[in-house]
């Protein structure tokens, strides 16, 4: 098994590694300490041993500097200068026998820099040695005399060759003055010495360092063994519990399999089979609900009456549904990997994968018509996609619901021949209706003219202007695409226009002003009464407001406010009525029939105030559905909201 060697044989490897890592660094950090501490204890050793012997040629220098200064004592006492020459004799006599332990030896030379004895040796005449200087620099004798100005003598370090040898030896003298006789008393030590000790201690090491190692490695032989007895135990431990998840795994395809959780060795691996019985035992029930879903699932797509497909992005089936197959009399193994197209009208392809291409954009969804060949020949299929896409976001294929919507397209095409030919019937019968009202219009003219009764001219030509404005609304309604409704801002335009070419002699000075919303449409229930009213109303402003034809402006507004009420303002600077005349209570016919259109027909609210001129202003719905009869001061239905505080009652 594969895994073997990366589990069971590389933790064995890995224990090894580590057994043998561990002895090294032991071994180092051992060994390391013991260089350090044998350094360190050569450093003492040098340190102690040059102390002593400094201390010994110091004691021995001042041993014979007072023996010299008692014998100079003695004969300076007898005042004998004879007697001091012979002093001299006698102390460099007695000076050159003198020496100290193996090979300790006194020297001599005067503060001028002449020699006076050593190695047991006089040198007195055999020349200067002032300039005297060691191979490192060293100039010894003036170093000695600048050492015997203090008051006890110093100690000088140089180096110098040992007697019948050409080697140089580190030396440390220690030397003080003899200040009658301008003598340097001193007494020198090789320190070379101390190295034999150190060999002794560095093969003392070596002979450690021997036995240290042999010990490690008899420690890391057995740490070995049993470093590897431990890893073949616990790897065979770790290699039996992969064996039983290796075991189950490759049985796993029974959704019953479960792993003994009393078998691993370690618990590790029991917390592991508990979580992967789990996992089972959950993978189970999910089976078990999946096979139900799948039963449902193809209970829905057998039995569903749409069409469902799946398709790849090559317009290859994925899937088909059996209202597809029914619908083509196909079966499934014939469609799966075809491509759709073929069964497509040629004249639609190309627009139906243009529409698909939306398919790869947000909201990645499309709606195609079209015409297939079904068993039934021709047939309409309305089609709704939707994008699927992978992990990444990319549309991976397509899901299609299609249903036969032929029946539907032929219903639509006859409400079209329908429409349409109702559309002309309607647009005849406004046309018809428009001339009618042109010749009973002309019959009314002619008949005024006639007549040299003024009142019957005046009344003929209001009864005409009123036929016109009706007559103007079946015109607009001829005109429009709509043949529902008209643009009011072009009718009340018209129709003030059409009022005063009427009145010609009378509105000759009249100017109109127009500031009108041109988004206003309303239906003829509405136009036919509003075409009524304004012709009152711009009819009164000609024949009253500007007598002696006098100038003047008509101001009218149309507007719709935030409740959707139109609202229409027609105002003029004339003469305006008395102050005490109630328009609501005149008797003019012409006046009460204005009032009853707005209340009854229009079905709103009326208001107008004579101050500066007259000005009317009128709010209506067009909507022909709402209840009638609305009261003029606004009382009943949602006019009692607005109408209070919009005029400040």
């Amino acid at each position: 098994m594969k895994y073997e060697f990366s589990i069971h044989r590389m933790f064995f490897f890995v224990i090894i590694v580590f057994a043998l890592i561990t002895i090294v660094i032991f071994g180092y950090w051992e060994i390391h300490n013991l260089n350090k501490d044998f350094k360190h204890n050569t450093d003492i050793l040098k340190q102690e041993y040059e102390n002593e012997q400094k201390i010994m040629i110091r004691n021995e220098v001042q041993k014979m500097t007072y023996y010299i200064k008692n014998l100079i004592q003695h004969y300076v006492s007898r005042k004998s200068t004879h007697d001091i020459k012979a002093a001299k004799e006698e102390i460099l006599t007695n000076l050159v026998k003198q020496h100290f332990g193996k090979e300790g030896y006194f020297f001599g030379s005067t503060y001028q820099g002449d020699p006076l004895f050593s190695n047991g040796i006089i040198t007195i005449g055999t020349g200067s040695v002032w300039d005297l200087t060691d191979p490192n620099g060293v100039k010894i004798i003036q170093e000695q005399i600048q050492k015997v100005t203090e008051s006890e003598g110093g100690f000088v370090r140089y180096s110098w060759n040992k007697l019948g040898e050409t080697k140089l030896t580190p030396k440390i003298s220690y030397v003080t003055g003899i200040n009658k006789l301008q003598w340097i008393i001193g007494a020198g030590i090789y320190i070379d010495d101390i190295d034999e000790l150190v060999a002794a201690e560095e093969f003392e090491l070596h002979q450690k360092v021997k036995r240290q190692i042999l010990a490690l490695v008899i420690f890391g032989i057995f740490f070995l063994i049993a470093f590897y007895i431990i890893a073949k135990v616990i790897s065979k431990k770790i290699k039996n519990d992969f064996d039983l998840f290796f075991n189950f795994f490759r049985n796993m395809e029974n959704p019953t399999a479960r792993i003994d959780e009393t078998k691993p060795d370690f618990p590790e691996f029991v917390v592991l089979a508990h979580a992967t019985n789990f996992m089972m035992e959950r993978r189970e029930k999910s089976e078990e609900a999946l096979k139900v879903s799948e039963e449902k699932y193809k209970m829905l797509i057998e039995n569903q009456v749409d069409m469902l497909v799946k398709i790849d992005l090559e317009e290859r089936f994925l899937f088909v549904s059996s209202s597809y197959c029914k619908t083509f009399a196909k079966k499934e193994k014939e469609l799966l990997g075809v491509k759709f197209t073929p069964v497509v009208h040629p004249d639609d392809i190309k627009a139906t994968r243009k529409a698909m291409q939306n398919l790869y954009a947000p909201p990645h969804i499309c709606h195609i018509e079209q015409r297939a060949k079904t068993k039934d020949g021709w047939r309409w299929l309305y089609w709704v996609h939707t994008a699927v896409f992978d992990d990444g976001g990319n549309v991976i294929s397509i899901i299609g619901v299609g249903r036969d919507i032929t029946k539907r397209k032929q219903a639509e095409e006859q409400i079209k021949k329908d429409l349409k030919i109702k559309t002309a019937l309607l647009q005849e019968l406004y046309h018809r209706t428009k001339n009618n009202m042109a010749v009973i219009s002309s019959m009314l003219k002619i008949q005024a003219t006639n007549s040299n009764d003024e009142f019957v001219h005046t009344t003929f030509m209001e009864v005409n202007n009123k036929i016109k404005a009706m007559s103007l609304v079946h015109e607009k309604l001829y005109q429009a695409n709509d043949l529902s409704s008209i643009n009011l801002n072009d009718y009340i335009q018209d129709l003030v226009l059409q009022i005063k070419q009427s009145y010609s002699q009378l509105s000759a000075n009249v100017s109109l002003k127009f500031e009108m919303d041109d988004k206003i449409f309303v239906l003829i229930d509405s136009a036919v009464p509003l075409g009524l009213v304004l012709n009152e109303m711009v009819s009164n402003v000609f024949k009253h407001a500007f007598p002696n034809n006098e100038k003047g402006k008509i101001f009218i507004k149309l507007f719709k406010d935030k409740n959707n009420y139109i609202n229409i303002q027609l105002s003029d600077n004339g003469i305006g009525v008395p102050a005490d005349q109630d328009l609501k209570k005149i008797e003019s016919m012409g006046i009460q029939s204005m009032i009853s259109l707005i209340k009854y027909q229009l079905n709103g609210y009326y208001r107008y105030d004579a101050d500066r001129g007259l000005k009317w202003h009128v709010k209506f719905k067009d909507n022909p559905q709402k209840k009638k009869g609305i009261s003029a001061m606004g009382y009943e239905s949602d006019f009692q909201c607005w109408l209070p505080k919009f005029f400040g009652k």
